[in-house]
């Protein structure tokens, strides 16, 4: 029988942003408190429930996805991620501060299937977002360079070649997700 644990977090108002809340995916993990309250709260459900930690996935949407990439990024032991409308703060901030981007070479997460989502009509992050962390992915993952048309869903291509992980880039052009 299958079962499945579900936990479902919300982001803390950090003040870095004054509209809206935001999870923190720029400190590194030791003093970052958002990856420290999930290693917490993954620590205290292990101990708690069986808990399959070769299963264990990450989703996340806008900030949710750039945290969820954030985990993969540093190695927080997942399976898998999917990611809608998000990506890295890796240099696609055009703010010019540098307080808002995240050194992709001091990720040390490995091979991490993923599929990222990026709608193309999307007013609030730009798809080059979501397609930098899918060539991240691809390239951790020891994929091609090249795309391949998805059979099920002409808006996603799987990167050819995968080695380790598959990386999928879905790219509505509806704005649907």
């Amino acid at each position: 029988r299958d079962e499945a644990i579900i936990v479902s977090l919300a982001a803390e108002n950090l003040n870095r942003f004054r509209d809206f809340f935001s999870w923190d995916t720029l400190s590194l993990p030791a003093e970052n408190p958002d990856i420290l309250a999930v290693r917490a709260l993954k620590t205290r459900l292990q101990s708690e429930l069986c808990v399959d930690t070769t299963r264990t996935f990450a989703v996340g949407f806008s900030g949710g996805g750039f945290f969820t990439n954030s985990l993969g990024c540093y190695g927080e032991d997942l399976s898998a991620i999917a990611v809608f409308e998000g990506g890295f703060e890796d240099g696609s901030d055009t703010s010019g501060d540098p307080a808002n981007l995240i050194d992709l070479e001091s990720c040390v997460g490995g091979p991490t299937p993923a599929l990222i989502v990026a709608a193309t009509s999307d007013g609030t992050v730009p798809s080059s977002f979501g397609v930098a962390a899918a060539a991240h992915w691809a390239d951790v993952g020891g994929c091609a360079a090249t795309l391949s048309a998805d059979p099920f869903d002409a808006e996603c291509r799987a990167y050819d070649s995968w080695a380790d992980a598959d990386v999928v880039l879905c790219e509505p052009t509806d704005g649907s997700i």
